[in-house]
């Protein structure tokens, strides 16, 4: 009786590893970043974004030796030193290429196609979809309605993993909501 009473607690067994397993991958650690999510007040919430809908992201990168780049750049504006060049910012201040290719396996994983790196290592930039945004950064995106344009938002703070913690400064894209507004003023103006 013993037995057939552990027989049928087999599957409860797999089940729990199961859930026990999937809880496991899971539990990255994760980290903020210098973004958050925007001010939605003027948008008319809509459904979330599916899985397949696309999105293009950059993802700005942290200097190396940040103190380093402010004394050098105050040497420079104060006369005392000549620019960098571009090949000297590389070498000195630029994040390095193996923090560049953590950050494109990172997407990559995630699902983004289309990884391109700036020729500075600032900037990362990829093809992707809301599916591979939430795998990668831990975010959910909503449609929003903003005066009769249709927008997008993260509704959460993108993070990234621990691993890029000290590596990725902010991740750029996962919001239209907002746009940027040139200033512009006509010519007649000006000169009037």
């Amino acid at each position: 009786m013993k037995y057939g009473s552990t027989l049928k607690m087999l599957p409860i067994a797999a089940l729990v590893l199961a859930a026990y397993g999937s809880t496991a991958q899971a539990s990255t650690s994760w980290v903020s970043t210098e973004s958050h999510a925007v001010d939605v007040s003027n948008a008319t919430a809509g459904p979330m974004m599916k899985d397949g809908e696309s999105l293009y992201i950059a993802v700005s990168l942290k200097v190396r030796n940040k103190a380093g780049l402010d004394a050098k750049t105050e040497d420079v504006v104060m006369g005392r030193s000549a620019p960098l060049t571009s090949n000297d910012f590389l070498i000195q201040f630029a994040p390095s290429k193996a923090s560049v290719d953590a950050v494109v396996a990172h997407l990559k994983n995630s699902g983004f196609v289309n990884v391109q790196v700036a020729p500075n290592r600032l900037l990362v930039t990829a093809d992707g979809t809301a599916g591979a945004a939430r795998q990668a950064f831990n975010v959910s995106i909503q449609h929003f309605n903003v005066k009769g344009r249709e927008a997008h938002a993260a509704i959460n703070d993108p993070v990234v993993p621990a691993a890029l913690g000290d590596i990725v400064l902010a991740v750029n894209g996962l919001q239209t909501v907002h746009q940027a507004h040139p200033f512009k003023v006509s010519a007649d103006k000006v000169y009037s």
